[in-house]
């Protein structure tokens, strides 16, 4: 069911909101130049730019879905209601037969992850935070692909500055890495990215779906 790749670097991107939305040209553009390609978790329940997605898809990107909208109650309330919403999100997102989801703020539950094991392929929503480094499954059979590497918005919220998280990902980040970022406007208000790229310049990248056996 997995086939973990370590000699590849996995990068993914939460696009929790507009704003955010409205910055993937950006980043988009960033790693064509250098020959990336990327998981990107979408919000389905907010203005989505389906122009901007099938530019993203037609270069070799994965989609997958960023919970419902962007609100932490999702996990918490009755399993069907849930199923609903999450069906809801895959509907609105389908001309890209998304697989894998990740609960916003990557707030999780037992009934989540049991509908989420119902509706898709994989799901990605625990964190460094939680010590897993490698793919796993979890005890109601879904495959999990953590997050292993440092969360740029956690960091952002402690006080760390644009080059401190640099410092912090070029220690962290190795064969196999998994990574998360919020392509937000302050993250993109200097060339902190395209330095990051550069220093990962000469891996292999993949998507998140190529952990998965066919």
């Amino acid at each position: 069911m997995l086939r973990y790749r370590q000699q590849m670097i996995f990068i993914t991107h939460d696009i929790d909101n507009v704003q955010a939305q409205n910055n993937v040209l950006k980043v988009f553009s960033l790693e064509r130049k250098y020959n990336v390609v990327s998981t990107w978790f979408f919000v389905p329940k907010m203005k989505i730019d389906y122009e901007i997605i099938d530019l993203l898809v037609d270069n070799g990107n994965e989609i997958g879905v960023h919970g419902y909208n962007h609100r932490v109650i999702l996990p918490f309330l009755k399993k069907h209601e849930i199923e609903k919403k999450l069906k809801e999100a895959i509907k609105i997102l389908a001309r890209y037969k998304p697989i894998g989801f990740r609960a916003p703020m990557f707030v999780r539950t037992e009934p989540l992850l049991d509908v989420v094991k119902k509706l898709f392929k994989y799901d990605s929503s625990f964190s460094k935070n939680n010590s897993f480094k490698n793919p796993f499954i979890l005890p109601n059979g879904l495959i999990e692909i953590p997050i292993n590497v440092s969360c740029d918005a956690n960091l952002y919220t402690k006080g760390y500055n644009h080059m401190e998280i640099l410092k912090i990902y070029k220690k962290e980040i190795t064969d196999g890495s998994i990574l998360v970022t919020h392509p937000t406007p302050y993250f993109h208000s200097n060339p902190f990215y395209e330095i990051l790229l550069k220093f990962l310049k000469g891996n292999k990248f993949g998507l998140l779906k190529d952990l998965l056996e066919d």
